[in-house]
Parts: C-alpha cells; structure tokens; sequence
C-alpha cells in the first residue's frame, strides 16, 4: 500500500483547538469580519522538512511502512498568547477507507513554540511503530525526539544546548546527527580582541560588528548520537570555503544506512573559475562567470567516523535543478546524484569539454569522491528534476523530468545490473498495491482541507476541516488578475476585495510586493509578513503583486525602472476599472522588493500615500559597502559605483533622491539586519519626511514566532487605514501609536507642502587638472 500526497503553497499560519475548532459556531448573519489575530489563528496541515522560520508545509501526510497508519501535523496558532501550537495526528488507514467521514485521529503529541521554531516538524518513520521529529515547547531549544505510537512513549533523543537546526537519522534511527546554531562571540567580549584587537574581515558590516565571522543566523555546530552516547564533531565554522549553511541542509535520506556519513549544501565563499564553464545550465554559467555567490553551492559530506568536512566532489550541486536530495544505495557505500554534474579531472579544461556538457546521473564513492557517468539526463529543454526514488529490493531508480514550461512531465525508471543500467518502461498499479490519496484541497477562497480521494469512482471525501469556525467571518474574495505594462511585460496577482465590497465605490489600495500563492487560500497574502485580509477588512483593495514583468530584466539596470512600470500600470488598471481611488495608495515591499518601493516613492511621479517596508534595504552606497552584495548590485546598476560608475548609483539608487519622498514611511528589520535600513531612516529623517523604524532583535526574515507577527501585523493593517483611511482604532494599547503618527501626520502635511525637485541627470564630466 502506498500514500500520495500534494504539497501545500507555504505555512499560512494557524487555527483554535483540533476539537474546539469543530464545534458549532454563530449563525451567519453574526458573521465578523477577519482581524491580525484571527488570521494567525488559522489552521494548516502539513509537515515541514524545514525546522526553522523558512519552515513551510512539504508533505501533507506520512504513511506507515506497514500501511496501517497514517501521521501527520496540524498547526494552529494562539494569537494573544504568543504561541505556535502543532499536535501530531494519526490515522488508522483502515478506518479511512471504511469510514472516511467519520475516521477520528489520536492526537499523539502536542507542542507550544513561542520561538521562531516550529512547534513540530521533520516527521519520519522508523518503523511502523515508532516516529522520529523535531519538536520544541515554549522557549526552551528545539530538540529530536522519538515516540512510540503503541505505548506512547516520548523520548527527547539530543541533549543540545541550543535549537537543532536540522537532523539527518540512520535507516533504523539509532544514529543521529545533529546541527546546531555556532556560538559567537562579539568584539568586546572576545578576551582576545581586548588585548591585543581583532583583525576586521567579512563582507558584512553586521558580521564584523559580531566578531568578523559568520552570521550567528547559520547553524555550524554538529553532534553525533550512537546508542545515547553524544560526541561532538567539527564545527562548520572551521571550514574556510563554506559560507551559508541553512538549517534544512540535510538532504532526504539523512544519514547514510550505515550511519558514517551524511550530506548538505553550502553556499561557498570561493569556487573555481571553472565553474564557469558548465553549459548544461546557461544561467549557472554566466552566474559564476560574474561571481554571483548566490549560486555558488556545493555538497559538503560529512564523516563521522573520521571527523572531517569535506566536499562530496569539487563539482558545484545545481540547485534549481536538483529538487530531490542525493540517494544513498548499497548500505551508504555509494550516492547517486541524479540531475547533476561531473567534476574537473586531471586538471585539464579543454579535456573536460565533453563532461562540462552533460547532464546526468552520478554514483559517488563518499570515501574516495571516486565518480562515474551512469545514465545520460537530455537537459535540452529540462527545468528540473524531481521525485527522486530508489528501490533497494528490486534495484530500480525513479525520477521525474520537469521541462521548462513547468507543467510536461517525463517520469522514468532505471533498473540497476552488474554492468549497466537497463531502462524501463512506466510503472504499473496492481490491485495490491492500490494507493491511499490524501490530497489538501484549498482555493483563493477556499480554506484547505484534507480528502480521500477514491480513484475508483473519482471521488473525494472531506476527512478534516481544522477551520470551520471561518464560516463565521466574512473574507473579502480573492480575484486573480493580469495586465500589461507600458513595454509590453505582463503582471499578474491576486485582488483582495472588502467583504462587503460595493459596485462602482472607489476603495483605497495598498499593494503588496514580491509573488503570489496561486490556487491557494492565502489570508496573509504571500508572505508571513503581510496581513492582505486583515488589510481588506477595513475597507481597502489589496494587490498582491508577483512581480512576472521583470522576468527578463532581473539583474540588469532595467530592473527598478521596470518594477516602477509595473507597480504604475497596476494603479492605471485598478483604476480604469474603477475599483481604486489612485490618490490613497499605499505600498508594501520586503527583502529585494524593498528596492522597488523605495525607489516608487523616489522616482514614480504616481501619488503614493503611504509606504511601508518589512526587513528589506536599498540599492544605494551604504547597503553596496554593507551587504555583502556588491556583485548582485553592480548588475543592476550596471556599474561599480566609483568614478564614472558612480553616475548610475547617483541615479538609481533612492537614498540619493530623498529630497523627492514625500509618502510617509513605517519599517521595520528583523535578527541582525538593523543596519540595512538605516541609510533610508535617517536620510528620511534628515530631510523632515515621516518615518517610524522598528526592530525584531530575535526576528526572522519572514516573521515566524506569533508574538512578533501580531504586533507587525497588526502596525501594518493600523498604518494604512490611518493614512488611506483616516481612520483610528479605538483599542486602549494604542493610545501612545495614534499620538506619534498625529505628529507624523503634521510633519507629512508640512512636507507635502513643498514643490518636489525634479529628478537630476548626473555627469561624471573629466575635470582638468
């Protein structure tokens, strides 16, 4: 028997109790309409890999080996306690099957996180009676633990003083490895540095600030349990090549069967400039030949036996290739790579021509990095690889060819032999070996839910609604639209109407930046950062933006220019439609898209009534010289910034217009990325224009520990309905807010009062000695 499953949009966050949320509620003519803290409180399934903020659902549910029992995760949140709560579900199969509408879970497991953890996550079998997972409860470190279904047992298996950022088990789960955030220590506190000073390194200024090493947000301290016992390994830290190690680095799989070695990504701080020469993947290529580190990875083994760090082989891993991680076969002796590269052999270039040019399946000795060519991948047309299987018994390999359009699929199948490997024909579904299909049904105005899918009738039953008590809510409806620009570059996003929205009246707009979640119900909008329904609820259109149009001038000095074409026509579109009132127009960015809307409040000539910015930065000097980026940077604007290249920065970048910005502005950075934004905070502050700046000092990129999400939700929905709307909440706690946004408000009217100077073209003209 075998399970299927479809993987969610991302985490939306959380709901009320399993059982309480069942319950009846209110008639519909009491219906509410959706507030911050209801919408953290909405329910998800699905279990993520990722134990960290980047945590979102990949896997719906996860069947038993034997087939009797299905596990999964459901996530609700509890908004005014500050808590992320996951309970640890399972399903007797045979019941599902029977009695579908009426199966009822045992609730295995339960736990708060008030972290930037999740509460649950990384759920896997053992064996049919056991389960391994990541857990943490209240504020203490995330751990692993191991539960027995049939007594109910719960062991806490690592003993770590910091959160586990991820784990990789052995098939049997007796050995586990572990990888935990690197201790760090600043400057001033470092004994060495007070004596006798620190040598300054890094490319980021926040990295030198914190000691002049890596960025306590990456993991980089690894244990390995064998039979309780726990030794502590390398640090990743010591690995002068390694950059950015994520914490969902672990590939599936974990540790190899025989629980020696395991593998992960890292982001590498050097590479050869060979790797400029694969031409299987043209974007890699001109990637690296451009030393974009963003691009730049590599497999990192691990050996537990010898302890030592090393790359699996000096070839880079095609990360936007390779979906599905590496395959241990033969006891973990070797790894197949699947939709990858060969690596540079005795150094000779023009020899390895042949090899920088295919694509294909590699078997890897990790003890000796020895490799081999086994089955040819045509990549003429390839996207990516997927569905990555391996069947020990009978020797095959599974995998699946994505071509580029992103829809046609090829699924093929390879049997292993003595001396080749044979390929074979589709696989085939007997009686016995009939699936069970649990699929999350959800919609832009449907909340998800799980279903038995019945493949004989072609039928679907409803197994579990976590959130019914929505029918007591009026949510505004999700509309997906489409425009064109003034080049010709198509947009699309999702239009969030009022609840009770109203023909032919002109609502105010508040765009948000940076992707869609399509076909999928989204109350935040695309991040966890927004709040879109929260936002249509008092009374304003909201246009999710996925930013299609600048798909072909992504890194190129035609990249602001266009974001600002695209955010222009959208207000032209909405208002041609007569849906917006183009005068009370808000926008929103976060991370890259904090470029765009900077530079809309600089150089759009559209009237923008209110600006806000969620952890992102600029493309101006003090984020050049602080970031880290300068590669990326020159590429959009198409120059390094000193002498005459200093004319397209001077240009560009919005921090050299401030004078021009009129919209009031509320930001906020999060973890260690106060000092991105400060060029923009106290430039605004500088020229009288109205700015708050915020700090999550714990904070994620996108805000994960409910505490945090609230108060920023709740600041964001509170921000525009003052300035779009006019309109103040009437709550206690936000006496102090209303009282420094009047002030804002005076300041904003002053500003606005003065003539805006026009925009300057800047001339590096030769000066005569």
């Amino acid at each position: 028997m075998r399970i299927f499953w479809q993987k969610t949009a991302r985490l939306m966050t959380v709901s009320v109790g399993l059982l309480g949320a069942l319950g009846p509620g209110p008639a519909l003519a009491e219906q509410k309409h959706l507030g911050v803290d209801d919408m953290l409180n909405i329910a998800t399934i699905g279990d993520s890999e990722v134990l960290g903020w980047r945590g979102s659902p990949d896997q719906v549910s996860h069947l038993s080996p034997d087939g009797r029992s299905v596990a999964l995760v459901l996530q609700r949140g509890h908004a005014r306690e500050g808590e992320l709560e996951g309970s640890l579900l399972l399903y007797d199969t045979r019941s599902l099957l029977s009695e579908p509408r009426t199966a009822t879970p045992k609730v295995l497991a339960t736990f708060r996180s008030k972290t930037n953890f999740q509460p649950i996550a990384a759920v896997r079998w053992v064996d049919s009676s056991t389960l391994l997972f990541a857990a943490v409860e209240g504020e203490k470190p995330m751990q692993v633990y191991r539960l027995d279904i049939k007594t109910g047992d719960l062991t806490q298996i690592s003993k770590e003083g910091k959160s586990v950022a991820a784990f990789a088990t052995s098939g049997d789960g007796k050995e586990l490895l572990t990888l935990t955030y690197g201790d760090q220590r600043p400057a001033k506190e470092n004994p060495e540095c007070l004596r006798s000073g620190c040598l300054v390194s890094g490319d980021r200024l926040t990295d030198v600030i914190n000691g002049g090493g890596q960025s306590v947000l990456y993991p980089g301290n690894l244990s390995f349990y064998a039979d309780g016992e726990r030794r502590e390994l390398r640090s990743l830290y010591l690995q002068d090549d390694i950059g950015d190690c994520f914490p969902n680095d672990f590939i599936p799989g974990g540790l190899s069967p025989n629980g020696r070695f395991a593998l992960f990504f890292c982001n590498m701080e050097r590479w050869p400039d060979w790797w400029a020469e694969y031409s299987v993947n043209q974007r890699f290529a001109d990637m690296m030949a451009i030393g974009n580190a963003d691009y730049a990875h590599q497999y990192i083994l691990v050996d537990t036996q010898d302890n030592q760090i090393r790359p699996l082989t000096s070839a880079p891993f095609l990360r936007s290739m390779q979906v599905d991680g590496p395959i241990w076969i033969d006891g973990g002796e070797r790894v197949l790579l699947v939709g990858a590269v060969e690596p540079l052999v005795n150094g000779d270039r023009q020899g390895n021509q042949a090899r920088f040019a295919r694509l294909g399946v590699i078997e890897i000795n990790p003890l000796t990095g020895e490799t081999s060519f086994e089955i040819p991948i045509d990549h003429t047309d390839l996207q990516r690889v997927k569905d990555v299987a391996w069947d020990a018994a009978d020797q095959v390999l599974s995998f699946v060819l994505v071509n580029s359009d992103g829809k046609t699929e090829e699924a093929l199948r390879y049997r292993r032999k003595s001396d080749a490997w044979e390929k074979l024909g589709p696989a085939s579904t007997t009686a016995k070996d009939s699936p069970i299909d649990l699929r999350l049904l959800e919609g832009p105005n449907a909340r998800p839910s799980l279903n038995l899918f019945d493949q004989s009738s072609d039928t679907m039953t409803k197994i579990l609604d976590p959130n019914p008590w929505l029918d007591n809510f009026a949510l505004g409806r999700v509309e997906a639209i489409e425009w064109s620009s003034s080049s010709g570059s198509a947009w699309e996003g999702d239009l969030y109407f009022p609840p009770h929205y109203v023909e032919g009246k002109k609502y105010p707009l508040v765009i948000l930046t940076h992707g869609v979640e399509k076909d999928s119900f989204s109350p935040d909008g695309y991040g966890r950062n927004y709040a879109a329904q929260p936002l249509a609820a008092r009374g304003m259109i909201v246009l999710q933006v996925s930013e299609t149009g600048l798909k072909d001038v992504l890194l190129t000095a035609d990249e602001l220019p266009r974001s600002r074409e695209g955010y222009e026509s959208a207000i032209d579109e909405l208002s041609a439609r007569g849906v917006i009132d183009r005068n009370l127009v808000g926008i929103v960015g976060w991370s890259r898209t904090a470029w765009y809307v900077n530079y809309m409040a600089t150089h759009s000539n559209y009237p923008i009534a209110a600006t806000m910015i969620t952890d992102g930065a600029d493309i101006g000097w003090w984020s050049y010289m602080n970031l880290g980026s300068m590669d990326e940077m020159e590429l959009d604007l198409g120059s390094a910034p000193f002498g005459k290249g200093l004319e397209a920065m001077l240009e560009l970048a919005p921090s050299f217009s401030l004078d021009r910005w009129r919209a009031p502005m509320l930001m906020w950075s999060a973890g260690e990325d106060v000092l991105d934004l400060w060029d923009i905070y106290r430039g605004l502050s500088r020229v009288g224009n109205p700015v708050e700046f915020w700090h999550f000092p714990d904070g994620t990129h996108d805000l994960t520990k409910i505490s945090h999400r609230r108060v920023a939700g709740e600041m964001m929905v509170d921000w525009f309905d003052f300035w779009l709307n006019n309109r103040e909440t009437e709550k206690v706690d936000k006496v102090e807010q209303y009282h420094r946004w009047r002030e804002l408000r005076e300041l904003a009217s002053k500003r606005s009062a003065l003539a805006r100077p026009s925009l300057l073209d800047w001339s590096a003209t030769e000066k005569a000695n």
